[in-house]
């Protein structure tokens, strides 16, 4: 399990000044919070955030310290800068062993389809899905075979995923949402202009050529 290590801060304190600037290292402004956790301002190291973000997403259980105690945690949300991409804010969410909650896990897809090798477009439409489910039944990821592909029209949908219904709780239409699906393949044609038209503006423009200005003309 990934750890990572918060302190308490003073609501009060301007959060740029927390973050630093672009000379300096700087940490992440944060809160976590649950059902049986106060809310709670905090603060992170951004290097250390970063670095636990890609291993756990936002459906791995961390190990998070705040002041030296231990919380069991889920990155719950971030804010993220749209230019430079630092962070701005994170949102824990403190999880207890026996109470479930939801989750958004990705799905990955594996194998090789006899569609694609005939020629067809393999649209992976569903790029995540939202679980719910104790902590402990939370998995890393969803793996799709997407062998079951054949030929074009083929479908996988949400009722297709290899999930354990007594443990999770799909939140998706299981019938009618696709998950992935072979798409026939359509090659890009540019579309002709007509003859008429063509002409059309070849005489136009010959036309503008020809015309004297104004100031000529009255002369």
């Amino acid at each position: 399990m990934l750890s990572l290590v918060a302190v308490t801060r003073d609501p009060k304190t301007d959060l740029r000044t927390i973050r630093g600037n672009s000379d300096s290292k700087g940490s992440v402004p944060g809160v976590i919070y649950g059902k049986k956790c106060p809310s709670t301002p905090l603060s992170v190291d951004t290097s250390d955030l970063l670095r636990v973000f890609r291993g756990a997403g936002f459906s791995h259980i961390i190990d998070l310290s705040l002041d030296g105690k231990k919380h069991q945690a889920i990155i719950h949300d971030v804010d993220v800068h749209p230019v430079s991409g630092q962070f701005l804010h994170v949102d824990f969410l403190a999880v207890s062993a026996t109470d479930k909650l939801t989750v958004t896990v990705p799905i990955t897809l594996t194998g090789e389809s006899q569609a694609a090798r005939d020629g067809a477009i393999i649209d992976h439409v569903l790029q995540d899905i939202e679980i719910r489910c104790l902590p402990a039944d939370i998995p890393a990821d969803i793996t799709v075979d997407i062998s079951k592909l054949e030929k074009v029209g083929d479908v996988l949908h949400v009722s297709d995923l290899p999930l354990n219904p007594e443990k999770h709780e799909i939140l998706h239409h299981e019938l009618t949402e696709a998950v992935v699906l072979a798409s026939e393949f359509q090659e890009y044609v540019p579309e002709e202009v007509p003859a008429e038209v063509e002409v059309l503006t070849e005489k136009k423009e010959e036309g503008d050529e020809g015309e004297k200005p104004a100031e000529e003309k009255s002369e």
